[in-house]
């Protein structure tokens, strides 16, 4: 300790405030801490540059990126000459701390303090803040420092033949151990208390003159105190336009491709808000001939997933070259689970391969279009992303509980035309007059179910008092089996796609095609 050392590069970032660093030997190896502040103010744009797993970017005021820097990995062949271990001569621990301008309307002064008697993300002063993230910056270190012991041994441990081969399989091990570290401070971050930093308030607004000024205002709306949207111009092509199917209730589908180790795979990958982190299905491994466990993390590190009001302990699976039309949607890492709730009659797609959950959402600019019968997903770039002209915003943010709104769920399903920018904490909507139109009500009924071992189409019930009224006279009644619907064979179908159809969503006349007494076809339009 107190040996001075050289200071450290940190690229492309201009860095001041202050810099702590220190250095000592650990059983032979050296260890050197650093924490550093950026001096460019954080901007919510940037948040994801520090910690991809940020849950809210645009209600951060303070973000870190933390990394391990290895030196000196040198393959040692053992005495008895069976191969060889890996020796390191110093680990470095870097934190680089980016704050939000103290005059930033993300902190507020103690005059503006409700005196709430629980703390409220929504209230915060720059410098219990800034004061606070140093202690946040110290913790990493000192679990990097506890795990020391752990990674020597992992590295003396190992025993290859060759010394590539020795240092291939460090570089792995090392690997794993900073994800680990990486995972462990996030969950203690997530759940850290501001009971000390709340105490540090009250008390600080009981010495004003006029205490609890601001009690029965309350706290200001997130809206309010978001960055601006950008000026610069907005962007007219998306990066990409995956191509989207609808299954189950209206749920969204995209096809992916991915790299698994030495296999190209594609699927189909349902987008689920409810899952707290993207999934692979084991069973579409094994049907594209990958070992899923070729492709577990090193390190065995398992996972706690949240996905429709289920958790599920899990391994995690490393992927590469994880894509949807050209275009890498930021994913890596997956959670290893079945997919296995269309299995209805109503449901016909066999879906789904995998998920896309909320860390995918919180990386990509996403626009759902729902022009029927083709809908598409549209990815837009994420750097100082702003809808189009007319467009406008709610504010968006993952609930305490780790879920989006219930709302937005809700509109995902349905053909509501939104953009969901959850990066910048918005959820764009279209200009009223072009937003979703009233459903028109058929009077008829259609459901899926099963018949002597098929799944068919089948007429439940017709309205006397509706347009579907007129198809008696083609002579379709209730319990019939429909051959067709649209353009298309209704086997092929879904519950949620016939309903659409129903509702005018793909057009104001449907043509229906069935089999008469004579077993013969037969059409009849439908006017809406």
């Amino acid at each position: 300790m107190g040996r001075k050392i050289r200071s450290q590069k940190i690229s492309t970032l201009v860095l001041a405030f202050f810099a702590l660093v220190s250095i000592e030997a650990h059983a032979g190896v050296s260890w050197l801490q650093s924490t550093v502040t950026d001096a460019t103010p954080l901007l919510t744009d940037r948040v994801l540059d520090f910690d991809q797993d940020i849950l809210n970017p645009h209600r951060t005021r303070v973000a870190f990126k933390r990394y391990i820097q290895v030196n000196g990995l040198a393959a040692i062949p053992y005495p008895t000459g069976s191969g060889f271990s890996v020796s390191v001569v110093g680990i470095d621990s870097h934190v680089l701390i980016g704050a939000r301008a103290p005059s930033s309307p993300l902190f507020s002064p103690i005059e503006e303090f409700p005196c709430s008697l629980q703390p409220d993300e929504r209230f915060a002063m720059y410098e219990p803040t800034i004061a606070r993230s140093q202690k946040k910056a110290d913790r990493w270190h000192a679990m990097v420092k506890q795990s020391l012991p752990k990674i020597e041994f992992a590295l003396q441990s190992i025993r290859e033949p060759v010394e590539k081969m020795a240092i291939a399989r460090a570089e792995i091990i090392v690997n794993s151990w900073t994800k680990r570290l990486q995972t462990e401070w996030t969950e203690w971050n997530n759940n850290d208390s501001r009971a000390d930093e709340w105490k540090h308030y009250q008390l600080a607004a009981a010495k004003l003159a006029e205490p609890c000024k601001y009690k029965k205002r309350g706290f200001r709306p997130w809206a309010e105190i978001m960055d601006p949207v950008p000026e610069s111009p907005k962007v007219t092509e998306p990066l990409a336009r995956s191509p989207a199917r609808r299954v189950g209730q209206g749920e969204w589908t995209l096809r992916v491709n991915a790299q698994a180790l030495y296999t190209k795979i594609n699927g189909q990958f349902l987008l689920d808000p409810s899952s707290s982190m993207s999934v692979i299905s084991p069973d579409w491994l094994e049907a594209q001939g990958v070992e899923h466990y070729l492709l577990e993390d090193p390190g065995k590190r398992t996972v706690h997933v949240q996905r429709r009001n289920r958790e599920n302990l899990t391994k995690i699976l490393l992927l590469s070259h994880f894509e949807s039309s050209g275009q890498q949607l930021g994913l890596d890492e997956f959670a290893l689970l079945n997919v296995d709730e269309f299995k209805t009659p109503e449901d016909f797609d066999i879906c789904c391969d995998g998920v896309l959950g909320l860390d995918f959402l919180r990386k990509n600019v996403i626009q759902l279009d729902s022009s029927a019968p083709l809908g598409g997903v549209l990815i837009w770039p994420r750097s100082n992303y702003r809808a189009p002209t007319g467009f406008r915003w709610n504010e968006l943010g993952i609930e305490p509980d780790g879920s989006l709104p219930k709302k937005i769920t809700a509109e995902i399903r349905s053909n509501t035309p939104m953009i969901i920018d959850l990066p910048h904490g918005r959820v764009w909507y279209p200009p009223s007059e072009t937003a979703k139109k009233k459903p028109k009500y058929s009077g008829l009924k259609l459901k899926y179910v099963m018949e002597k071992g098929s799944r068919v189409l089948k007429v439940i019930s017709i309205d006397p008092k509706s347009k579907a009224e007129a198809l008696r006279k083609f002579g379709i009644t209730e319990k019939m089996n429909l051959a067709r619907i649209g353009d298309f064979t209704a086997r092929y179908l879904n519950q949620w796609t016939v309903d659409e159809m129903l509702k005018g969503v793909w057009g104001d006349e449907i043509v229906i095609e069935y089999r008469d007494s004579k077993d013969q076809n037969q059409k009849a339009t439908l006017k809406l």
